[in-house]
């Protein structure tokens, strides 16, 4: 909508607490909340010109650390795509998936995010009026009396992950026994029309012998 710069300045104000993620990262609450979290404050270390002391934040951030960063955290590093949240959310979406879990952002989540660039424009072709934001729950809103993230059990995890794995393996297997990768290029590279859905038939019939062999692995 303008020219600002991206940016993830991600903060949290509240009456005992604070907190700031980008650009610069710190934490500051009142001594009874750092108390209440199993850290003695040190009331000398503690003003409102500066974060607490990193060795407080760091004891922080592994008594609340969350399961998801727990299970994806490593690998995320490794992986890379800003800083490892790209693969954070898509390996959660595919966790959910993958074991049958309710997902952690439902169809009103959808009608919210997309209904921001609209009501956006609405507003700034009337110059700038306010513009209400539609309830696309119908005042059931809060209904749901908090939010859990949903887990499968370990023994859910490991049957899960046992079978995409086989899924996997037959499929590479098949890809290479069938040069699927060689039905695609020549589908790919064909001078005319006639030649390119030619190959395309040749490629949709080896992808589905591909796919049947991953499901015949599984069953």
């Amino acid at each position: 909508m303008n020219p600002q710069p991206y940016n993830r300045l991600y903060q949290l104000t509240g009456t005992r607490g604070f907190a700031n993620k980008y650009p610069v990262e710190g934490y500051a609450v009142d001594a009874s909340q750092l108390k209440a979290t199993g850290n003695q404050p040190k009331v000398d270390d503690l003003s409102t010109h500066s974060f607490m002391p990193d060795e407080q934040r760091k004891a922080l951030e592994e008594k609340y650390e969350s399961p998801i960063l727990k299970k994806f955290g490593k690998l995320a590093k490794e992986v890379g795509g800003h800083g490892g949240m790209d693969f954070v959310m898509c390996a959660r979406l595919i966790y959910c998936l993958q074991n049958g879990l309710p997902l952690d952002m439902d169809v009103y989540d959808l009608a919210e995010w997309c209904a921001i660039a609209e009501l956006s424009a609405i507003s700034l072709d009337n110059d700038c009026s306010p513009v209400t934001f539609p309830d696309f729950t119908r005042g059931l809103w809060n209904k749901e009396k908090g939010y859990r993230h949903a887990y499968a059990t370990p023994e859910q995890e490991a049957a899960t992950e046992a079978t995409a794995n086989a899924y996997t393996k037959a499929y590479k297997e098949a890809t290479a026994k069938l040069k699927l990768w060689t039905l695609y290029d020549n589908m790919m590279n064909a001078k005319t029309d006639a030649a390119k859905k030619k190959a395309q038939v040749a490629l949709n019939k080896g992808v589905a012998k591909a796919v049947a062999a991953a499901e015949k692995a599984i069953k």
